[in-house]
């Protein structure tokens, strides 16, 4: 064969195994992303990995601890509109809770470093591409000040 089909063959091989890699969040990253928007966003993104994996069985693990969260949320907000939570500071407060560390803990030691998602990959030695940041980013931030704005109302019509 001449060099530039050995040359076009190669470029045809790596154009497939490119287009075959799945396009993943990075899960060494997600940890870190639930640390800036809460641990609900980084099990939306596990969540994400694992049904682009298919592995529906660990995707439902990761929408459990979603739902899980928002009911504590939800819980902890209520119990602040009500007055049963010590009042602070609504916008600092509701961005990054420090009430909510415990959660932020639990999570981080089951998603963040011991992942089964990060294991997975390594076990099954999966290349994958690294998908942009920009869409749960910018989706992070709309709730979380949608949440803060409501929130405000919410307090505002309560005093």
């Amino acid at each position: 064969m001449p060099p530039t089909e050995v040359k076009e063959l190669n470029q045809n091989t790596l154009m497939k195994d490119e287009k075959s890699r799945p396009a993943l969040y990075n899960p060494s990253k997600i940890s870190l992303f639930g640390l800036f928007f809460t641990p609900i966003a980084g099990a939306w993104l596990q969540h994400r990995n694992w049904l682009i994996l298919k592995e529906p069985d660990r995707a439902n693990e990761s929408k459990d601890w979603l739902k899980l969260m928002v009911v504590i949320y939800a819980i902890v907000t209520l119990m602040k509109l009500t007055g049963l939570w010590p009042s602070w500071n609504w916008v600092t407060e509701s961005i990054n809770t420090a009430d909510l560390t415990f959660l932020f803990v639990t999570w981080i030691f089951w998603f963040g470093t011991n992942s089964n998602l990060t294991n997975y990959i390594d076990r099954k030695q999966i290349t994958f591409k690294k998908r942009s940041w920009v869409e749960p980013c910018f989706a992070s931030a709309i709730v979380i000040l949608a949440y803060n704005f409501a929130l405000s109302l919410i307090a505002s019509t309560l005093n």
